[in-house]
């Protein structure tokens, strides 16, 4: 944890911040929903060649499993996770602008 302790829920003021570094200090950002059109897009970005690339989703072996959250998830969580939806938004974004550029990579 940092020396710095935020107030929760977070204000707008912290989503606006890391949307911001988002566009000034990221120049990639990955959508793990999005797992392959992300790996496809860094291989190009960096011009991995073509025998190097492997694209291998291990969320399976991570023994993450996809059920439901608790109930009380929302509740207890939710206020930590505020901004979420947004700085996914603009992930999603990030990467459909770059996939553009590399139309292979669309899945």
């Amino acid at each position: 944890m940092s020396k710095q302790d935020h107030a929760i829920p977070l204000s707008g003021e912290y989503r606006e911040c890391a949307l911001r570094r988002f566009q000034e200090d990221y120049a990639f950002v990955a959508v793990i929903e999005r797992y392959a059109e992300s790996v496809c897009l860094l291989t190009k970005l960096l011009d991995i060649p073509e025998n190097f690339r492997k694209v291998r989703n291990d969320k399976a072996t991570t023994g993450t499993k996809g059920s439901q959250m608790p109930r009380d998830f929302e509740r207890n969580w939710g206020p930590y996770a505020t901004h979420d939806a947004a700085l996914h938004a603009e992930a999603n974004s990030r990467l459909d602008k770059a996939l553009d550029k590399f139309p292979v990579c669309r899945k």
